[in-house]
């Protein structure tokens, strides 16, 4: 599995009705609907650029992936993100909610390399508003430890048209070094958590540990093929109302025919993202204070 610093997902991922968002429940998913509404995934630019998603968790503080703001030599990306909220078409801002992230709390455990503890709690600016005349919502952070395996969830995100794919010629493994046009549109797609033993052995030799799992995009059409895909990174996979799983690694080549996505376990880190809500910082806990734009 190459490194993916940022996960998109294609727009071969179809869109979903309005109704989704009142329940998000999978079953209710409807392939070729777009989606004008997005109450809880947000954008996450590095200047102008959108390079991962997130959710809300709170007025003030979004759910992603860590490796989105910490480069390969283990140290903080020192530049401005904002978020953009309430949006379902990235080349169409004027209703959408933007606002700058103050701070970045990440796991010092967090490992470039396999991408173990790929986790951050974002602290914005100022608050979105969450009321009941908002078009926003939290999701909710899960309870208690479940596996989920062989159900559904969903997973969603802004996606590339396309990705330049080459093979290598010794191990045939594809791998993404580029990225093709992408429409800015969010789409969701339906996924299903495989359990460890499959996932371990169509992601050879890489192995899971109790804060990951796998899951694979269920394809709506052989032809038009679902898949995640770079750029969408700490997107959340949902089961109802509640993000199980955050985007972190997939397939080379963006390929999940024979493959399947990598997820962070969220339930592991409640407590991490407990004490980043609470700006406890301790031991284990890395904070960044972004600059000024």
């Amino acid at each position: 599995m190459f490194d993916k610093r940022f996960i998109f997902i294609c727009s071969s991922l179809f869109f979903l009705a309005n109704r989704v968002f009142a329940t998000l429940e999978p079953e209710v998913l409807s392939g070729g609907e777009l989606v004008t509404t997005n109450p809880y995934l947000v954008s996450i630019k590095l200047g102008t650029s959108p390079v991962c998603s997130g959710a809300i968790i709170d007025d003030q503080f979004i759910l992603t992936a860590a490796h989105c703001f910490i480069n390969r030599n283990g140290r903080f990306i020192n530049s401005p993100f904002k978020i953009v909220a309430a949006c379902v078409d990235l080349n169409d801002t004027k209703d959408a909610i933007e606002i700058d992230v103050e701070k970045i709390y990440a796991l010092k455990a967090f490992a470039t390399n396999s991408y173990v503890n790929d986790i951050a709690v974002l602290k914005l600016k100022s608050g979105l508003s969450l009321g009941s005349d908002s078009p926003l919502r939290k999701v909710n952070l899960p309870t208690s430890d479940e596996s989920y395996v062989d159900q559904t969830a969903v997973i969603g995100g802004f996606g590339w048209n396309d990705i330049k794919v080459v093979v290598h010629p010794l191990t045939n493994r594809k791998y993404s070094f580029g990225g093709g046009p992408s429409d800015n549109k969010l789409r969701f797609a339906k996924a299903r958590l495989l359990p460890k033993s499959e996932c371990e052995q169509i992601t050879r030799p890489y192995k899971l540990i109790d804060s990951q799992f796998c899951a694979k995009i269920i394809e709506r059409n052989a032809t038009l093929p679902g898949r995640t895909c770079l750029g969408d990174s700490g997107g959340p996979l949902m089961m109802l109302n509640t993000v199980i799983g955050i985007l972190s690694t997939g397939p080379g080549g963006c390929d999940e025919h024979n493959e399947a996505s990598k997820y962070t376990k969220v339930f592991s880190f409640s407590k991490f993202i407990q004490n980043a809500k609470n700006d406890i910082i301790n031991d284990e806990i890395r904070v960044q204070t972004c600059p000024n734009r």
